[in-house]
Order: structure tokens, then sequence, then C-alpha cells
């Protein structure tokens, strides 16, 4: 990601991230929504146990049977 991509609204690049996801993990990522500051919850799977950090957010994962559910977690500029 470039750092002017911290300025582009998130769903214009959901993409991108789907890929990074997909390339890390080497499995089928599926978007799960976007969760609030603290630990992030996934109906269904649970707490999400990995994460990378991206202009102006987090990407938290978890790998299921052979697929990767992700939530987007977005952070207030400077943390």
């Amino acid at each position: 990601m470039r750092r002017e991509d911290h300025f582009r609204p998130f769903f214009s690049w959901l993409s991108d991230l789907e890929r990074e996801v997909a390339r890390r993990t080497q499995a089928v990522p599926l978007f799960s929504g976007i969760t609030a500051q603290g630990w992030p919850y996934c109906p269904g799977v649970g707490r999400l146990t990995e994460a990378f950090r991206v202009p102006g957010g987090l990407v938290w994962w978890k790998e299921v049977g052979g697929e990767v559910r992700w939530m987007w977690q977005p952070l207030t500029p400077g943390e």
C-alpha cells in the first residue's frame, strides 16, 4: 500500500486488501466487515488472531477450513 492510500475511501481499496490477505495466507479470503477498536470478534469464527497494519488501520484475520475470514479495523491518526 502506498502512503496516499490512507486518504482513499476504504471501499475503494477493499480488493487490494483482499489480495494481500490471500497472498499472506494462501487461502480463500472472505470479508466479514468492519470492526471497532479492541480485539475483533467475527460471528461464526470467534476472535480473529492474526493482523497486519496498512495505512489507516489494521486487517485482522483467522483461517477456518480453507477460508480466511477477515475484518478491517480503522485507526485514528497517530495510533
